[in-house]
C-alpha cells in the first residue's frame, strides 16, 4: 500500500487537471487505510485545485483527525468557489459540536451566497439542541434573503413537536411578520407539527388574528389536511355566524 501512495503521490502533479480529483481521493483514501494523518495535511496544503482540496478534505474527516475540524473552518475562509463552500459545509454538518453548529449559524447569515446560506440552514436543520434553534430564529429575525428565512422557519417547524415555545414563535411570526410569504411559511412549518393540541389552538389564533388574509387561507388548509377536524368546523361557524350578524 505504501508503494501504492507513493505512484500517486508522484503521479499527482503531472495528472490533468480534469483527473487530479479522482487521483486524489484515491490517495486520500489510501492515506486514510495507513492512517496518515500528517501525509492527508500535505496532501490537502499542497493541493491547486478546488475538486483535490476536497478529496483530501473527505479523507481526513474521515479519519477523524483531531484537526480536522480547524482545516476545515480554514478551508472554508480560503475558498472563493461557491461550490466548493456549499460542500465544506455539509462537511462542517458532520461535526458534533457546538463550535461546529456556531460556525454553520454564523456561515447562513454572512456567506455572501444564498445558496451557501440555505446550505447551512439545511446542514443544522436536524439538530435539535437549544443553540441551533436559538440560532434559526435569530436567521428567521435577520435580513437574509426571504428563501433562507423560510428555510430556517421550516427546519423550525420540524422540532416542533412537543416545543409549545417553538409553536407560539411560528405562531407569532405568521400572525405579525409584515411580508406575507413569510407569514405564509411560518403557518405551513406548523403544519410540519403534527401532533394535536397546541399546534391547532395556534393555527386557530391565526385564522382569527393574521392581518393577511392569505395567511389566513393558509392556516385553514393546513388545518383541513390536519386530523383537526373539529377545529375547521367551529371556524367555518363563527365566520359563517359573523357575517350573518353583519
Amino acid at each position: 500500500l505504501e508503494e501504492i501512495v507513493d505512484r500517486l503521490t508522484e503521479a499527482l502533479p503531472e495528472t490533468s487537471p480534469g483527473a487530479r480529483g479522482p487521483v486524489a481521493l484515491q490517495l486520500g483514501q489510501a492515506l486514510v487505510i495507513l492512517r496518515d494523518g500528517p501525509g492527508l495535511q500535505a496532501l490537502l496544503d499542497e493541493a491547486g485545485e478546488d475538486d483535490v482540496k476536497l478529496a483530501a478534505l473527505y479523507a481526513l474527516v474521515n479519519m477523524g483527525s483531531d484537526k480536522a475540524y480547524s482545516t476545515v473552518v480554514t478551508l472554508y475562509a480560503q475558498t472563493k468557489s461557491e461550490n466548493i463552500r456549499s460542500k465544506i459545509v455539509y462537511v462542517l454538518g458532520s461535526f458534533d459540536s457546538p463550535e461546529a453548529r456556531k460556525k454553520l449559524a454564523e456561515i447562513a447569515l454572512n456567506d455572501k451566497s444564498s445558496k451557501v446560506r440555505r446550505d447551512a440552514v439545511y446542514a443544522i436543520a436536524n439538530d435539535d439542541s437549544p443553540e441551533v434553534l436559538e440560532a434559526l430564529k435569530k436567521i428567521v429575525s435577520s435580513k437574509v434573503e426571504a428563501e433562507v428565512r423560510k428555510a430556517a422557519l421550516y427546519a423550525l417547524g420540524s422540532h416542533g413537536e412537543g416545543d409549545t415555545a417553538i409553536v407560539a414563535y411560528l405562531g407569532q411570526i405568521a400572525r405579525t411578520d409584515p411580508d406575507e410569504e413569510i407569514a405564509k411559511t411560518a403557518t405551513y412549518a406548523l403544519g410540519e407539527w403534527r401532533s394535536g393540541k397546541a399546534g391547532a389552538d395556534e393555527l386557530r389564533r391565526i385564522m382569527k388574528e393574521a392581518k393577511s388574509p392569505e395567511v389566513k387561507k393558509a392556516a385553514l388548509h393546513v388545518l383541513g389536511n390536519s386530523r383537526d377536524k373539529e377545529s375547521v368546523a367551529v371556524i367555518y361557524l363563527e365566520e359563517r355566524i359573523g357575517q350573518d350578524n353583519g
